[in-house]
């Protein structure tokens, strides 16, 4: 939407200039100060063979048309630097979001690290209970009180 109606404002602004450049050519050509600098600043072959009315005549028309060129160039610098200035801030959030997905990322790591340690040490204390739970089933003490527990409760009193 912005892009558009910038064009269309660009549009607006160079069509405000061409009565300007109208108004330039009129002021010039009628500009006796205008007239010596354009007569006194060429006095070459070129002058002397153009009569002194075309020599202002082009003269004019040169000032016109410089002056719709500064406006295009400056329109086109303008939308240049705002191109830019968008180009910079969609860098500015691309490397913002990729430093967060960076730091996500080492956080993950570092919760992944605490998780495999949590493993490590549940899987070692697994295996101490099993090696317990076999010693007590494999010794000889522990399976007569099993049974001798075993055959107190079938007892009765």
């Amino acid at each position: 939407m912005v892009l558009p109606l910038l064009k269309v404002g660009s549009l607006f602004i160079k069509s405000l200039a061409k009565p300007f450049s109208k108004q330039i050519k009129i002021v010039a050509s009628k500009s006796p100060r205008f007239h010596a600098s354009v007569l006194s600043g060429d006095s070459t072959r070129k002058a002397a063979q153009l009569n002194v009315n075309s020599a202002i005549d082009l003269g004019s028309e040169m000032a016109s048309e410089f002056f719709l060129l500064s406006v295009a160039v400056g329109l086109l610098l303008f939308e240049n630097k705002r191109s830019a200035d968008k180009d910079k801030k969609k860098e500015e959030t691309l490397n913002a979001k990729f430093n967060s997905l960076e730091e996500n990322i080492r956080a993950q790591s570092d919760e992944i690290d605490l998780l495999r340690k949590q493993i490590d040490l549940l899987y070692g204390e697994n295996n101490v209970l099993k090696g317990k739970i076999i010693e007590s089933a494999l010794s000889p003490s522990s399976s007569s009180s099993t049974l001798s527990s075993s055959t107190d409760n079938n007892k009765v009193y």
